[in-house]
């Protein structure tokens, strides 16, 4: 094959190998990033499809196998045959992440290569109709695998993480006697405590980030593990605090049958995401743990679902 003068030697497995690499790690990204079901022989057959469509550049007429309209077409049979069964809004969401990896991909490589000072070689590739070993370097190969890699794991935890603070967290404002104690608050529909007497909804919330505000027999009552122990503590409160303090039961794994102390707040304010206020007077019980709830510190409290129900 020449063009000016330039005689260029074509691979045709070179070619489809790279495509079928290049495609494959392009849907399992998209199939990360769309909350896709992966599963290897379907992400395998479409980057097969895909490849073999590559080669199309090859045949006698070639013009209508390579029009946008037939790049399309080949993209969406692609995603059906990955991620299949999928809703019409699964494909759709599939197939934008499939085109923005694709794109990404693309724009890493190209960045590298001219980085290197190199001639960018899948552009020969398209334009020749094939591939030249003599312009490929496995280096840009390497840095597009890098970059599926960082979209598929990376931006998996970006947008879940960016879902929960959007849809989950919220502001918590903790009102007590002259002072009040903001933090953030996890919606954790798994949260059922009650107060076993008013039956109101326990708000569980980190026991340090509120030493300052409660008096210290509380935290020696939260620190003790026995019953006994927890109730001499509490004894010794005064008479303000002592009317405030509730004994909630509950199980955790490790052991049944046990007692979180808590107490009656003046009253809590929520800030969800639709930026809409919520204040409960009363009818809120502030249950207290000694453990982290967050190991990332994203929230120190977690919200009983009715706690969205005003008063």
């Amino acid at each position: 094959m020449q063009e000016s003068g330039l005689e260029v030697k074509v691979y045709v497995d070179l070619l489809f190998g790279v495509n079928l690499a290049m495609d494959l790690l392009i849907l399992w990204a998209a199939g990360k990033l769309s909350g896709s079901t992966i599963r290897f022989p379907r992400l395998l057959l479409g980057s097969l499809l895909g490849a073999g469509y590559s080669l199309v550049i090859f045949l006698p007429v070639s013009g209508m196998w390579t029009s946008i309209f037939a790049k399309i077409a080949c993209s969406f049979i692609m995603v059906l045959v990955s991620y299949a069964p999928l809703s019409l809004r699964g494909f759709a969401r599939a197939t934008v992440f499939f085109y923005l990896v694709s794109f990404a991909m693309g724009g890493a490589v190209t960045a590298a290569t001219l980085m290197a000072d190199q001639t960018p070689a899948y552009l020969q590739a398209w334009k020749q109709g094939g591939m030249s070993r003599d312009y490929f370097h496995y280096g840009w190969l390497i840095f597009g695998v890098i970059t599926a890699l960082v979209f598929g794991y990376g931006g998996v935890f970006f947008i879940r993480k960016n879902w929960l603070k959007q849809n989950l967290l919220n502001d918590l404002t903790i009102l007590l006697p002259g002072q009040k104690l903001c933090v953030r608050a996890l919606l954790d529909t798994g949260n059922q405590l009650t107060d076993p007497v008013s039956q109101n909804p326990v708000i569980v919330v980190q026991a340090g980030i509120m030493q300052k505000y409660l008096p210290e027999n509380i935290f020696r009552a939260i620190e003790s593990e026995e019953e006994e122990t927890i109730l001499h503590e509490i004894s010794g409160l005064d008479r303000e605090w002592a009317a405030r303090i509730r004994m909630i039961p509950f199980n955790s794994v490790d052991k049944a049958h046990r007692l979180m102390v808590g107490f009656r707040p003046d009253g809590v304010e929520l800030r969800n995401r639709n930026k809409k206020r919520v204040t409960r007077k009363a009818g809120v019980v502030i249950g207290l743990v000694k453990r982290t709830l967050s190991s990332e510190g994203t929230y120190q409290a977690l919200l009983h679902p009715d706690i969205f129900h005003e008063d």
